[in-house]
């Protein structure tokens, strides 16, 4: 990834969504047909078990999904009282996080609230939280955020509404 260079705060859309599609590709993760196969394959080019629970929970009253990174496995987090589409947003929002291995945010991980969702030596990732001072970091986070958001409407789209794709490429 690119360090901040001083005179534009963030990457084109057009950089980003090229970089998500990138990644897509690289994990054969284009032409999946359901969360299961999507979890399985992110699941296989990490190596690693991909555990998704349902929470309802206070401390995630401002946070619609979070990764949690173990040595041996990862976790993600959904709020249960969200609409079934907002969960899976969540998810495919995480997965990119996972598939651009974005850093662990280490005021998360020692956040008191957070720690039973990391004990055993859990990382929360792909978040980072910044002063205003320090716009390198603010850089890489609205990066990361917004790579996993393009991740993110990349599979949905073609798992929440593929039929309805080519109608929204001919009529925009």
């Amino acid at each position: 990834m690119a360090e901040w260079d001083g005179r534009r705060p963030w990457r084109t859309d057009a950089e980003i969504v090229a970089r998500a599609q990138e990644r897509l590709e690289h994990y054969g993760l284009t032409d999946v047909r359901g969360i299961p196969e999507l979890t399985n394959k992110v699941s296989a080019a990490t190596g690693k078990t991909i555990t998704v629970e349902e929470v309802d929970d206070p401390v995630l009253v401002t946070t619609t999904a979070l990764w949690i990174e173990f040595k041996d496995r990862s976790l993600i987090l959904l709020r249960r009282h969200d609409p079934a589409y907002y969960r899976a947003r969540g998810l495919f929002h995480e997965f990119g996080h996972i598939v651009f291995g974005h850093p662990a945010c280490t005021a998360l991980t020692n956040d008191p609230q957070m720690s039973r969702y990391a004990a055993g030596g859990g990382e929360v990732r792909g978040r980072v939280l910044i002063s205003e001072a320090n716009l390198p970091a603010l850089y890489r986070n609205d990066v990361h955020e917004s790579e996993a958001e393009a991740v993110a409407s990349l599979i949905g789209r073609r798992l929440l509404r593929p039929r309805y794709e080519g109608d929204e490429e001919v009529f925009g």
